[in-house]
């Protein structure tokens, strides 16, 4: 039997309708995957002073997010240009206050606590979100070593910026010297890692 017209107006009628909703269904390339940051080591326990003279150990960690570094205050080149990338990291969450900075000292002899305060004012870094860290060089070693997984071989120190989510653990390293693109990606990822802790009491 032939296909009255009716039949063929009403099988065109079908298969357009399919094609629309095909066609409508397809909203472009799937979106690309958020980036994963891996957890590449945890801090372990230490305990070393601030530029206010107060111990601060692992547990004053938690809670809050860092980007951290080793420098030490008397250094004329290289600190100078790693702590004006921390500037701009901290710029672009300055109205974030579960974000600090810290930098832990590989010259103990000369950076005591007073020292890093009072460097620390000069350089206009406001101590409720930077933390500079002293303390004997065998614990200064072991911090860097163990925890951070980076070289301690003293003034010779690593230029990468390391970032510690709130739960204390390692999540990336990034160089912080004569790299741009690396702080940059620095500053992409730590939205992500923000998020993942509770803001500090």
């Amino acid at each position: 039997m032939s296909a009255t017209p009716f039949h063929r107006i009403a099988a065109a009628s079908l298969l357009l309708t399919g094609f629309l909703a095909a066609a409508c269904s397809h909203e472009g390339p799937p979106a690309p995957p958020e980036k994963t940051l891996p957890v590449l080591n945890e801090i372990g326990e230490f305990r070393l002073t601030d530029q206010t003279g107060r111990e601060f150990g692992r547990d004053d960690l938690l809670g809050r997010t860092w980007v951290a570094t080793f420098f030490f205050s008397s250094c004329p080149s290289v600190c100078p240009a790693i702590m004006n990338e921390l500037r701009r990291v901290d710029a672009a969450f300055a109205d974030d206050d579960r974000l600090g900075i810290l930098g832990i000292t590989v010259d103990p002899a000369n950076d005591t606590p007073e020292r890093l305060a009072a460097w620390a004012e000069e350089e206009g870094f406001p101590r409720d979100r930077w933390v500079f860290l002293t303390g004997p060089e065998p614990a200064l070693k072991e911090v860097a070593e163990e925890s951070f997984l980076l070289a301690f071989r003293g003034l010779a120190h690593p230029t990468r910026l390391v970032l510690v989510d709130a739960r204390g653990r390692i999540r990336g390293y990034y160089e912080g010297l004569d790299d741009r693109e690396s702080v940059d990606e620095l500053i992409a990822d730590l939205p992500a890692v923000l998020d993942e802790g509770e803001p500090r009491p």
